[in-house]
């Protein structure tokens, strides 16, 4: 309720406003500098002179004035009142009776229990941008957390100050570091009881919490850092603290090592899904953190909690304190865990039960215990997908146990599309040579494709160097970036490489069976589009950023079902039923319109 109060109350100031040039951003600071003037103007805090009540009936210039004076009075003031070129943009009419109805507000007690943490993502919404986290993401990081009285709490980035003031309320002594001095996370922690250090500095090239020329630990971190930055490698060269134990420029692998450095307790991070799976930086923070048995917990959350992006991600849960040989693994992208506000956009919801799963409290089909040893034999990846499975996933399991299995890359050649070519509407150059592309709208859901409807070309040179990447007949096409797992067969009248020949689009690959013997290019071709493999297909996609893919690694580990010669051929036929079928549907529609073709035409 007390939620719900406090918007309200920053809606009717910023109501004041309304017609003004001022964006709903600036609207909303300055009226919260202005509530928070009517609050401290009822203690003993205030002199007298600058209470808000002296003020009600004030032009701006002198309000300006007080606020200077009040500026003066601490560090966290003068960063919280350091916007007052706003003034510029204000008239007297508006200022004068947004003091008079914070002044009645203050008066009747209203702010007493104002919380202004939330109002930002609330009210704002979209606008609020990434400063300000869904107040249920920042509920789950802090119960997860466990902070207690007394606890040193690291909160480093701009987007901390609600998980701060969470903290703090819960007894915490809260260090936050940000990088630019700006106003919110400063006036907003004027309105909180608890201790909150705001520090200005730059974790990565100069963190702040040094003492005696070390880094400082804290009992708890929690932080959202900021995604997929990249850095120079002078951020290692130039660390005096050896933070990094890898040369990477990935800004999620070293904002994890950062936070690692100063923690000497529970770190709950924000990362990326990309950090789960990816190569390099991020591979060597996961086979370091799994070596040294520091990973608690991995929640993968659902997408659309946030206002400005989809990008999925997962909170990162690590004990630098206890040793840990058990992981859990909690999908709370369940849709149990979300609850639709737009098309878009979900709210979190139930966050009792995703803490109660992320903390070992409740263990049930929505959480999966691991062995350290057993997710560095899965190629240390971290992603919740590969450890809590659904009972369709483990039905199809059982049956890949039960039958003759080989790897998809034991059984085909994958190859990656042709690096560059033109459209075909660009000017043609002598050295290039027209051919034809199919993309994913080609794929047809039976039989073979058809004649792909793009054309494009390619230069000579690199056609000479690769003729091995066209399509020949009876190759299968695979997307694997965005509708990941559609697939198509190549017809037997494929034309030959080279001039109007036919190539893969960028967000495919081509599969080209080995052993016939072994496995028919159709029978293959069923496979991958039969309901057992499209759930293979899709348990191996991973969400990159907002764009699902499917990485070779693990594209050439996905289990494929031998059949035996009789089952193989009577599989591969379908096929060609498909193919049958799809031509007499093709003819009846031409049927179709040859009916109605002469009736009213025009001549």
């Amino acid at each position: 309720m007390e939620d719900i109060t406090s918007e309200i109350l920053m809606k009717q100031v910023m109501n004041v406003f309304r017609g003004s040039h001022l964006m709903d951003f600036d609207t909303m600071t300055f009226s919260l500098q202005v509530l928070y003037w009517a609050k401290i103007s009822q203690s003993e805090e205030l002199d007298e002179n600058l209470k808000i009540q002296n003020y009600t009936y004030a032009d701006t210039k002198r309000v300006l004035e007080v606020w200077k004076m009040l500026a003066n009075k601490s560090n966290t003031l003068f960063v919280a009142y350091s916007n007052l070129e706003i003034f510029s943009h204000l008239s007297a009419p508006c200022v004068g009776e947004a003091i008079r109805r914070c002044v009645d507000f203050a008066e009747k007690g209203m702010l007493i229990k104002f919380d202004p943490t939330d109002c930002f993502f609330k009210v704002l919404g979209k606008e609020a941008g990434e400063d300000f986290l869904p107040p249920e993401l920042a509920d789950v990081m802090v119960a997860i957390a466990r902070v207690s009285p007394n606890d040193t709490v690291y909160a480093p980035w701009s987007n901390s100050i609600q998980l701060a003031v969470r903290a703090a309320r819960l007894g915490g002594t809260v260090y936050m570091e940000t990088m630019q001095k700006t106003i919110l996370p400063a006036l907003i922690s004027t309105f909180v009881e608890g201790k909150i250090d705001i520090v200005y500095g730059d974790p990565f090239r100069g963190p702040s919490a040094v003492e005696n020329g070390v880094l400082r630990k804290f009992n708890i971190s929690l932080s959202f850092p900021p995604i997929n930055i990249r850095y120079t490698p002078e951020i290692i060269d130039w660390d005096l603290y050896g933070r990094f134990k890898e040369r990477t420029i990935s800004g999620n692998a070293l904002a994890v090592w950062h936070i690692i450095a100063q923690t000497e307790g529970r770190a709950v991070i924000a990362v990326p899904n990309t950090l789960l799976f990816s190569p390099g930086g991020d591979r060597s923070l996961r086979d370091e953190l799994l070596k040294q048995e520091r990973i608690e917990a991995v929640v993968a959350m659902p997408s659309g909690i946030f206002a400005h992006t989809n990008i999925p991600f997962a909170l990162l849960v690590l004990n630098m304190g206890k040793k840990q040989s058990m992981i859990r693994f909690v999908n709370a992208e369940a849709d149990c865990f979300r609850e639709p506000i737009s098309k878009a956009r979900a709210r979190l919801i139930d966050i009792e039960g995703i803490v109660a799963r992320a903390t070992g409290m409740l263990t049930d089909e929505y959480v999966a215990e691991v062995k350290n040893e057993d997710v560095i034999k899965n190629d240390a990846t971290l992603q919740v997908s590969r450890y809590v499975l659904s009972d369709s996933t483990q039905k199809i399991n059982c049956l890949l146990a039960s039958s003759q299995t080989k790897q998809l890359g034991d059984i085909v050649s994958i190859f990656r599309p042709f690096p560059m070519y033109r459209p075909r509407q660009a000017p043609s150059a002598e050295d290039e040579i027209g051919v034809w592309e199919v993309v994913t709208s080609d794929l047809p859901e039976f039989a073979y494709i058809a004649h792909p409807a793009k054309e494009v070309r390619l230069g000579t040179t690199i056609t000479q160097r690769s003729m091995h990447q066209f399509l020949r007949p009876l190759d299968i096409v695979l997307i694997i970036k965005g509708s990941v797992g559609k697939v198509g067969i190549v017809p037997i009248n494929t034309p030959p490489p080279g001039e109007g020949g036919w190539i893969i689009g960028q967000s495919a690959v081509v599969l080209r069976v080995k052993n016939h013997n072994i496995m028919s290019p159709k029978a293959l071709a069923v496979y991958l589009r039969s309901p057992i493999g499209q759930s293979l297909l899709n348990g191996i996609a991973v969400s990159a950023t907002t764009i699902a893919l499917i990485q070779q690694r693990e594209l050439e580990r996905l289990m494929v079902v031998i059949p035996t010669m009789v089952d193989m051929a009577k599989i591969g036929n379908i096929i060609d039923e498909q193919a049958t079928i799809q031509a007499e549907i093709e003819e009846l529609k031409e049927r179709q319109a040859k009916l109605s073709k002469h009736v009213w035409a025009l001549v």
